[in-house]
């Protein structure tokens, strides 16, 4: 195991055998090994898109979004929800 920090200094741990690779590009990015990689998109898909562990899908997180956006709100807080939705939308994966 491999002790890390987060930009916010929060420690954490990371499996070394699961590691492809680790380079600082300004920050630190570790690159998991292949499998490792299918293996969090697979978990990553199952949680976004079908709600696995009672997780919020992205769907959800639409329906959540248009309702608020129906709600008497300023250009900033309107602002703030397109962001988010696109912001959604780019961290959404591709259904199969």
């Amino acid at each position: 195991m491999i002790k890390l920090t987060r930009i916010n200094g929060e420690e954490f741990v990371v499996n070394a055998d699961l590691i492809q690779y680790v380079e600082r590009r300004g920050d630190t990015f570790v690159t998991l090994t292949t499998q490792e990689r299918a293996r969090w998109e697979a978990r990553r898909a199952r949680r976004l898109l079908d709600g696995a562990d009672g997780a919020l899908t992205v769907q959800g997180l639409f329906d959540r979004i248009d309702a608020l956006a129906e709600s008497d709100l300023d250009e900033r807080q309107q602002a703030v929800l397109g962001a988010l939705y696109e912001w959604a939308e780019q961290i959404a994966p591709t259904p199969d």
